[in-house]
């Protein structure tokens, strides 16, 4: 099997491995691998994210822009291969 081949099992696998991470769960955040290069991180309202008035708190937001952008790049790096941020 290729690499491209394998490419959705290992996108299925973040996916998973997404859910389980403390911080996302926390957050109420899922990742959706959408193709190469890109995902949706979507949030579900929870108020482990939320300031005191409910919305979404800038700390938050900024997780979920830095996990999308991290996560978009793993869909283009092989299995054995590895990402991080600042």
């Amino acid at each position: 099997m290729s690499e491209a081949e394998a490419r959705p099992a290992l996108w299925h696998e973040m996916e998973t491995n997404y859910s389980r991470s403390p911080i996302h769960r926390g957050l109420g955040l899922s990742l959706r691998v959408v193709g190469e290069g890109e995902v949706v991180v979507d949030y579900d309202g929870s108020e482990g994210a939320s300031n005191r008035r409910g919305n979404a708190a800038g700390g938050a937001m900024a997780e979920m822009i830095d996990s999308a952008a991290m996560q978009a790049c793993r869909t283009m790096l092989a299995p054995k291969d590895f990402n991080t941020t600042l």
